[in-house]
Parts: structure tokens; sequence; C-alpha cells
């Protein structure tokens, strides 16, 4: 079972196989927030850092 993720910038980030699920699922959830992070605008980001 091979599944890829993709990120919004259309990106395929990481090849996964079933052996390496738990590591896939941490760079999951990594991805998404990153992705969330940019999804906020640039200025309201900043000011929150």
């Amino acid at each position: 079972m091979h599944f890829k993720i993709q990120t919004g910038f259309g990106l395929v980030v990481q090849e996964c196989r079933q052996e390496c699920t738990q590591e896939c699922t941490r760079n999951i959830q990594e991805y998404t927030r990153m992705e969330q992070d940019y999804e906020v605008p640039t200025e309201r980001r900043l000011r929150s850092y």
C-alpha cells in the first residue's frame, strides 16, 4: 500500500509504505500543521510570533 502526502504547494513531500505508517502519521501531522500556518495571512502570523 503506497500513498503520497501532497502539500498545498502541490509537491509530493513523502511517499509512504505500510511499514513506516507510524512515521508517516507523524509527518502528516507535521505537514498539516505547517500548511495551516501558511494559510494564516503573513501579517497575522508574524504578529503572533
